[in-house]
């Protein structure tokens, strides 16, 4: 599971730098919307991080807490994510 969190940790900080970066540098209307460049990736992200702990939890809660515990930890999960794919990018490219 720490694998797949990783994998998944990885490729939303490769893809959201990767489009900051196309923000940054390009004159392109299309990078100039925060949606595509910061909130599309990070939901995705969120939305991958609650499959994977929903599924690492499988029998041990019952539906809603399970539902709870997997939310909870997929928003910390995402954000300390995100916090270091922006602290990269902001000192690159400035903010």
């Amino acid at each position: 599971m720490v694998g797949e969190l990783l994998v998944v940790a990885l490729v939303y900080g490769s893809a959201s730098f990767l489009l900051y970066r196309a923000r940054v540098q390009s004159e392109a209307q299309v990078w100039n919307s925060d949606s595509l460049v910061f909130y599309r990736p990070g939901l995705v992200t969120l939305v991958a991080n609650v499959l994977l702990f929903w599924r690492s939890f499988r029998g041990r809660f019952s539906v809603w807490p399970r539902l709870g515990i997997a939310i909870g930890l997929a928003f910390v999960a995402t954000f300390a994510a995100a916090w270091c794919w922006t602290v990269i990018a902001f000192s690159l490219y400035g903010t």
